[in-house]
This record gives structure tokens, sequence and C-alpha cells, in this order.
């Protein structure tokens, strides 16, 4: 618990890294060999050192990604909302790292982003959006996961706040980039939809909106 408030210091994490905290965090955080409140905290470090590009390579090197799936499909005890949501944040911040994104979506991964996106928060929603869009065409069974939210996205983009709407029709230029899905947004409404995000802000903020419907 000293450890993960302590890591909310970036220059701290740095240190951690450096003093080979990793690896004694990743078995902390593994629910086969530890208790929840343990877990929650190591999940707590792991997330902010993910932060970092550099260190969050190396945390995915050393056997992250299948302790986050343990973490993202976690449904059982009083903290498995706390946890699922570190662990979409972790995987949110290692998406950004280049060298790794080949190895980070795997189909545990696939079920528990599908599953967080059906019945999570809007925030979690957002990061999965984000996510996804960073890791696009980097991993097998896109399509297949893409599909599912087509509609959700739909609805997102017309009764959601104006950043996730905007953040979604970002989505759709980078992640529905083929003809097959422009046919079936514009039949679904998308058109309207995007000349009211335009019309909710001053034009310095409509180049998404413009973006998509081009």
């Amino acid at each position: 618990t000293t450890m993960a408030s302590l890591s909310n210091d970036l220059e701290i994490c740095k240190q951690m890294f450096t003093y080979g905290a990793i690896r004694p965090l990743l078995i902390a955080s593994d629910v086969s060999n530890t208790n929840e409140a343990c877990m929650l905290a190591g999940l707590g470090c792991i997330t902010q050192l993910c932060r970092i590009p550099e260190i969050g390579l190396r945390v995915a090197q050393q056997g992250a990604v299948p302790l986050l799936e343990k973490g993202l499909l976690l449904y059982k005890g009083h903290g498995n909302l706390a946890i699922r949501e570190k662990s979409l944040y972790a995987l949110s911040f290692l998406s950004r790292v280049h060298e790794i994104r080949d190895m980070l979506i795997t189909p545990k991964i696939i079920r528990g982003l599908s599953a967080e996106f059906a019945a999570g928060s809007l925030a979690s929603r957002e990061v999965i959006i984000r996510l996804l869009m960073n890791v696009h065409r980097r991993y097998e069974g896109e399509k297949e996961l893409v599909d599912t939210l087509k509609d959700p996205l739909l609805e997102l983009i017309r009764t959601g706040p104006w950043s996730a709407k905007n953040l979604c029709l970002k989505a759709v230029c980078v992640l529905f980039d083929s003809n097959e899905y422009r046919e079936y947004f514009v039949e679904k409404g998308l058109v309207d939809s995007i000349l009211k995000v335009m019309s909710a802000k001053g034009e310095d903020l409509q180049e998404v909106p413009i973006v998509t419907l081009l």
C-alpha cells in the first residue's frame, strides 16, 4: 500500500524500476498467490509504472500481460471492480508502447474488453476505445471485436457527453475504415449525429467531426 501511494510520483516510479521492484510487484499482484488487498495495491503500482514507456516495456516483458488478463476477468471479491479498472488502465498505458502492441491483445484480453465495454462505466469505455485505436491492425480477432462495438459507439455518439462523442467519431475513422462499415454507419444516421456534434462547439473543436464526415 505504501509503494502504491508513492508510485503516484513518476520519479519514484523510476527509482522503483532501477532497484528491481517490477518482478516482486508482479508476484504480489497475482490473484493466484496473493490476497485481494495486495493485488489491488500491486496493480496500483504497476499501472503507474506503465505510464512511463521505457518502464512499461520492461513490465510487459517480465510477464505483466497474463497478470492483467486475470485482473480484467476477475468478478469475485469486494474489490473486483477496482481491480478490473486498474488492469484496464495499465493495458491502456502499455498500448502506447509500439514495441509490445503485437503481444498485448490476447483472446482473454478481448473477452475482458468486450465485457467491460458492455457493462463498464463511461470512463472505462473511453479507455477501451483509446486502447483499441492504439493497437489497430496489431492483433487477431480485431474485426470480430469491433463488429460488436458498432451499435454501442453509435449510441454514445447520439447520447454521450461531447468528449465521448468526439472520441467515438475518431474511433469510427480509425477502426471502421472499410466501405462496408461506412455504408452501415450512414444507414444508421451517423451523418445527422455528426452535424449535431459540430453544432455543439465552435469551429476550433470541429476537426474530428469534419474528418469523419469527409
